[in-house]
């Protein structure tokens, strides 16, 4: 039909590689647990796999006319809300009064390093911006 867009099955280059990569895995893995069903199942006799397929289809097929059904029949979508309760601290945690002060001389010096070559960085940020641009 002339309504109908065109699918995009063009893909990335690292998007096959990972998808070659990992549809080679799943397909080995496929593979042995289909060779593992068919040793548990040499000994069954003809009647016994027909009546475990028609036991298979009846229920997956029940089970997906009940979720097409629920979907159909669904009136109205609600939301599930989360709601997180916040956390509550003691009130004792972070009035100490002593908390962020240097415990000791060579902690001030270095922390008044930090503070003056902080504060040339801003200077030296300052002059460039007033610098007129060329």
């Amino acid at each position: 039909m002339w309504l109908r867009k065109k699918r995009r099955t063009e893909g990335s280059a690292e998007g096959l590689k990972i998808l070659k990569k990992y549809s080679g895995k799943i397909n080995a893995e496929i593979k042995s647990f289909c060779e593992k069903l068919t040793i548990k199942a040499e000994h069954y006799s003809a009647s016994k796999k027909k009546t475990a397929l028609v036991i298979f289809c009846i229920l997956f097929s029940s089970l997906s006319v009940y979720i097409g059904a629920q979907s159909i029949l669904q009136k109205q979508f609600q939301p599930r809300l989360i709601f997180i309760q916040p956390v509550k601290i003691p009130s004792h945690i972070g009035k100490n009064k002593e908390y962020g002060k240097p415990n000791s001389e060579e902690e001030m010096k270095s922390l008044l390093k930090k503070m003056e070559a902080y504060e040339n960085l801003v200077d030296s940020l300052k002059n460039e911006k007033d610098k007129p641009a060329h």
